[in-house]
């Protein structure tokens, strides 16, 4: 299958030529800033599925012309040995590849509804940390950076990927430390929506933040808020708390799920658990509880059932 200037754009697959001339680094330049459409953590696990199912219609040889595109993707993500949920992620992966390349995805998206009809197993998640196991994390860490790191990704519900963005000139700090202003960089829900109401989260406290602003303070212009990676605080949590089984989503997911909590008190509302989570659908965020028990009575049907 030949490759197009789209799929190039995409992040699908690099330029052919090793040696490209001038109107082609003009060119691949250009298809660069097209492929902002995705997170790059989304476009690089698009990237080498994208591949996979190249290599396999490749080893189809002939036969791969007598079907669609669509119908090869389906072969494709029946024919692997995995389990129905990543079946199910392959195919919905595959199918936003071929809408963005303009291809046909009717076939892709009753497969995908299929799949989600067919007894799908819940989404495995996050082990979420609470309160006390970031307080341990907040006390054993031995330096200020991996300090505010942790504190911010708890304190905002935020992604690993989401806090790497920001810089220096991402805070604001007002009310000395007591309230500080995050304006969040290329986000997964914000990459395309720079003024979205999600792209700002206002961190407030009774007492000074400092863990948080003394990171700030002491950033440079431009220098980022965090060089933590996702490994190394992995490493951390696996050493810190080996018994957790916490990685570092767990903060978000932690985080999210303490609100939900909060919520049935009356503290808090639905919108509020959304906005705090940055998600564009309350559908996202309800998935973060993944257990009716917990996120079922922050929707409230219990007050109007009262009724009855």
């Amino acid at each position: 299958m030949a490759l197009t200037a789209l799929e190039v754009a995409l992040g699908l697959a690099r330029p052919q030529s090793d040696n490209p001339s001038p109107w082609e680094r003009a060119l691949h330049s250009g298809l660069a800033v097209a492929r902002q459409i995705w997170a790059t953590t989304t476009w690089r696990n698009s990237s080498a599925l994208w591949l996979r199912y190249l290599r396999y219609v490749a080893e189809m040889d002939g036969e791969a012309e007598i079907y669609s595109k669509e119908e090869t993707a389906v072969a494709f993500c029946q024919a692997q040995t995995v389990c129905p949920a990543s079946r199910l992620t392959y195919a919905t992966t595959l199918r936003a590849i071929f809408t963005r390349l303009g291809e046909p995805t009717r076939l892709l998206a009753m497969y995908c509804l299929g799949l989600r009809a067919d007894n799908i197993a819940p989404t495995r998640q996050a082990t979420p940390a609470t309160r006390s196991q970031v307080t341990t994390l907040l006390m054993r860490a031995t330096s200020m950076e991996l300090k505010a790191t942790i504190f911010l990704m708890w304190k905002a519900s935020a992604r690993m990927s989401d806090v790497r963005t920001l810089v220096k000139e991402s805070f604001t700090v007002q009310r000395e430390g007591c309230r500080i202003v995050v304006q969040w960089g290329r986000t997964k829900t914000t990459r395309l929506q720079p003024f979205s109401p999600h792209g700002v989260t206002v961190l407030d406290s009774d007492r000074s933040m400092t863990i948080l602003a003394d990171r700030i303070e002491e950033l440079q212009h431009g220098q980022r808020f965090t060089t933590v990676t996702v490994a190394k605080m992995n490493d951390y949590l696996r050493t810190t708390l080996p018994a957790a089984g916490l990685t570092s989503h767990s903060f978000k997911r932690g985080g999210v799920m303490t609100l939900f909590g909060r919520v049935e008190q009356g503290d808090l509302s639905v919108a509020q658990v959304q906005q705090a989570a940055r998600h564009q659908r309350l559908e996202s965020t309800l998935a973060y509880g993944n257990n009716p028990a917990v996120s079922g009575p922050a929707l409230g049907s219990q007050a109007a059932t009262r009724l009855l």
